[in-house]
């Protein structure tokens, strides 16, 4: 038989096709099983990974229901990634922030009735909290009331982040830092946090005197008809941009680790209905750099130091008194803008001299300071 291919009908360049079309063919079914497979893992990779919710472990989130065994079974793991839909969360337990874990809430509210915090993390790293979400306490106002509770309370921990979270109604503190006295080293990687807010607590944020408080980094933060806004007893915090407003006392300093040593800058610190600050036996100074004091006549708002030296309150602007009590230093108030009548420096112990005063210039040019 004559096999040419002419004579089956078949050209040189056709078989070529045909055999290249099996192979490629071959090739492809080949490909697509191994693909089908790579879907197949990667679809039960992906449900290994990905967020878990509240939801997973039974919470209801209509605060009424108690979703606190939920969100405890929910926290229960180190390095897990924790989504927390909107809804209302009733808690009525402590929740412990783990190793390693990312809260991510999305418009979540979360609603803490007892006493203690309603989230905690102590002696855990690289750990994250992450708005939006509202945290209520039971109180309201601005007055301590018992029991006590925390929004969110952290002691001895390293390199953190809590941004865009809302705490209100807390009847201790919204925001408390703690921790190990001891010094750990290195001394920077603590927190950062943006973006808080703070309404109706009887205390904003604590910072405690403790080695584990220091070094913690605030910005954009917006306090508002609290008790007190900020107390810091732990020295290097910095607090970058924001209001502290209406509230009774806007900044408190008291002695503690470095006894101070730490800034404001570029804050509002305004209309309280005692003092925009108080400053008690600081012995290593703090700066507000950028600020705008604004009191609300007489002493009502006024800057108050007591037994203090260092205190630096420079090119901002002061419209109200400033008490200077005590012979423990000199404090100074450089280069500062002066808009109405109330800018004075008195003293209850008739130490005015223990202020330095320097270029606090009225709009028409004449400086305050003489």
């Amino acid at each position: 038989m004559n096999m040419n291919p002419k004579n089956l009908g078949f050209s040189r360049r056709r078989m070529l096709a045909v055999t290249t079309f099996r192979s490629v063919g071959m090739s492809a079914a080949v490909l697509w099983g191994g693909f089908g497979a790579s879907l197949a893992q990667s679809a039960e990779q992906r449900e290994k990974n990905r967020p878990i919710t509240p939801q997973d472990f039974g919470a209801v989130g209509d605060g009424v229901a108690d979703d606190s065994n939920a969100f405890k079974s929910l926290a229960a793991k180190p390095g897990v990634y924790i989504r927390v839909p909107q809804g209302r969360y009733l808690i009525k337990d402590t929740i412990s922030i783990l190793e390693r874990q990312v809260w991510q809430f999305e418009n979540a509210e979360l609603v803490h009735e007892g006493k203690g915090a309603m989230f905690q993390a102590l002696n855990v790293n690289d750990w994250a909290m992450l708005g939006v979400a509202r945290l209520l306490g039971a109180g309201a106002g601005t007055a301590a009331q018992s029991p006590a509770n925390v929004g969110l309370l952290i002691g001895t921990c390293r390199r953190y982040r809590v941004s865009n979270l809302q705490f209100s109604r807390f009847t201790g503190v919204g925001l408390l830092l703690a921790g190990n006295t001891v010094y750990l080293n290195p001394r920077g990687d603590r927190g950062q946090f943006s973006d808080l807010g703070f309404t109706e607590c009887a205390r904003a944020i604590e910072v405690q005197a403790s080695a584990a408080s220091e070094y913690n980094v605030f910005t954009n933060t917006a306090i508002t008809a609290c008790g007190d806004g900020v107390v810091v007893a732990a020295g290097n915090c910095q607090f970058v941009g924001g209001n502290v407003v209406d509230c009774k006392i806007g900044v408190t300093l008291v002695p503690g680790l470095n006894h101070g040593h730490g800034g404001f800058h570029g804050f509002n610190l305004n209309h309280a209905s005692e003092y925009n600050l108080v400053a008690t036996a600081i012995e290593t100074g703090f700066t507000f750099n950028g600020c705008h004091f604004y009191g609300d006549g007489g002493l009502k708002g006024a800057i108050f130091l007591r037994n203090c030296k260092g205190i630096l309150i420079q090119g901002g602007q002061v419209d109200c008194a400033v008490i200077n009590d005590g012979k423990a230093g000199k404090n100074f108030l450089l280069n500062n803008t002066v808009a109405g009548p109330s800018f004075k420096i008195v003293s209850n112990s008739g130490d005015t001299a223990g202020v330095i005063c320097r270029n606090a210039m009225r709009f028409d040019g004449a400086d305050a300071c003489k």
